[in-house]
């Protein structure tokens, strides 16, 4: 015995074709799978490919589903999604990759700076080429004239003599 099932009722009086409710049920399978190829879903629906390709273009159209290559197993094939659910996809990765991405404390970042900068003892540099390379470095960097020869490159360079800036100057 099979009873009558009657539509909810705000769909009650349309009048649905083939066409339109498997534009519908397409979109509510987009919706819920994510990316999708074609042949997958028309797998999925046991319905030729071509009928499947006329509800996607029909959904396309009303801006509801995107087509593109989203993921790496698509090997080239356009692959379907809802835009919603692309977006969401999209805010998650985001979000995900954001919190792989940590600050490091201050004091970290300061051994950094002391490091790259020259100033840590154990990575202080000796000679002409490496007062050129230090002022390549410093490039930029605004200070007083007499603070170069006397502050900033002695604490970057060993035993530096008086005029050696000039001599790595004529270097470069």
């Amino acid at each position: 015995m099979n009873p009558q099932i009657d539509p909810p009722g705000n769909f009650a009086n349309e009048e649905w074709t083939a066409e339109d409710a498997l534009v519908e049920v397409v979109r509510g399978r987009l919706e819920a799978v994510g990316p999708v190829s074609v042949p997958a879903l028309a797998e999925s629906f046991s319905l030729p490919v071509n009928q499947i390709e006329i509800a996607l273009a029909k959904l396309e159209g009303e801006g509801f589903a995107m087509q593109g290559q989203f993921t790496p197993e698509s090997a080239g094939a356009p692959e379907w999604c809802s835009r919603r659910l692309l977006a969401r996809i999209h805010r998650y990765t985001l979000n995900r990759l954001r919190k792989e991405i940590e600050p490091v404390s201050p004091a970290d970042f300061m051994r950094f700076l002391f490091v790259w900068q020259k100033v840590s003892p154990d990575h202080k540099v000796e000679g002409p080429q490496s007062v050129a390379a230090i002022l390549d470095q410093l490039e930029g960097f605004e200070a007083p004239a007499g603070s170069w020869e006397s502050e900033i490159l002695p604490a970057r360079v060993w035993r530096l003599r008086p005029g050696l800036a000039r001599c790595a100057l004529s270097l470069r």
